[in-house]
């Protein structure tokens, strides 16, 4: 959201600091294929056939969250591991909220997030 704001690829064709914009000019055929690619993944990856939330936990080792990906081995202690899932929730359950707030603050503005923090602290 704020990455483009410092820098953008010189002459790359719809490149703007505005994240709305910004998605609005990749055209449907793009979109579309992002979409199809993502689809890919999920059906290739989670391919049992539990896709609602009554039947996709019902193997015990399948938990919310965990994907299998522990290069560092965190998950070896048990106390770090419960702390550290909680941190896992609580952190992402606060991106999501600081996302749909620098969303908003865009539709809202009509400008970009660290560039409508100017107007909005100005006295």
């Amino acid at each position: 959201m704020v990455a483009p704001e410092w820098g953008t690829l010189a002459g790359y064709p719809g490149a703007t600091p505005n994240p709305v914009e910004a998605f609005s000019s990749v055209p449907a055929e793009g979109l579309v294929q992002i979409a199809l690619f993502i689809g890919w993944l999920e059906a290739y990856y989670f391919n049992d056939g539990k896709w609602t939330m009554t039947t996709m936990f019902e193997d015990p080792a399948r938990v919310p969250g965990n994907l299998g990906f522990d290069p560092l081995k965190f998950g070896d202690n048990a106390a770090t591991r419960d702390r550290l899932e909680l941190q896992e929730l609580t952190h992402g359950r606060l991106a999501m909220i600081a996302f749909a707030g620098m969303i908003h603050q865009t539709f809202v503005t009509g400008k970009p997030v660290l560039a409508s923090l100017g107007d909005m602290f100005a006295a």
